[in-house]
């Protein structure tokens, strides 16, 4: 369980809204159409009646509708969730990093990245914030925060 902390974050850092929504819902909006035409073709292979046909046309094109609604909330939740610096920690998406374990953190770049003009940092070659804006220089506040957590707690 993540303890609820009484202090203000120091800092908030949001992500950037395009490029988290528009890359995964186009990719959840292909993967609905190909799953459809594979119900489409399982169909076509079935000895149905007409009408059962319909309705199972009707019944699967609705449960994926659910599905792909689903999803874009799922995204468009994940998208609203912002990285807080604190004194002694980072909490990203309800996980609470402290400082002393972030030893390398290395800026990265990838084609889709380019496009909506953002960049993802990562620590210990793992991701830590992805979709940051480019125009927000986050990386020499993060080693400002990692140093003062470092002499902090050498004392």
């Amino acid at each position: 369980m993540i303890p609820i902390s009484t202090e203000p974050p120091l800092y908030t850092l949001f992500k950037n809204k395009p490029r988290t929504l528009i890359p995964t819902i186009l990719t959840q909006i292909l993967l609905c159409i190909i799953f459809y035409l594979g119900i489409l073709i399982n169909l076509q292979l079935l000895s149905l009646l007409a009408s059962e046909e319909t309705l199972v046309r009707i019944i699967s094109l609705l449960l994926i509708l659910l599905l792909l609604s689903m999803g874009i909330y799922a995204t468009y939740q994940k998208s609203n969730q912002p990285y807080n610096f604190y004194r002694t920690y980072l909490q990203i998406d309800k996980k609470n990093i402290p400082y002393n374990t972030i030893t390398q953190i290395i800026t990265q770049q990838n084609i889709l990245d380019k496009l909506f003009h953002t960049y993802t940092l990562n620590a210990n070659n793992k991701p830590l914030f992805n979709y940051i804006p480019q125009e927000t220089d986050i990386l020499p506040y993060l080693q400002q925060m990692i140093e003062y957590n470092q002499k902090s707690t050498a004392l």
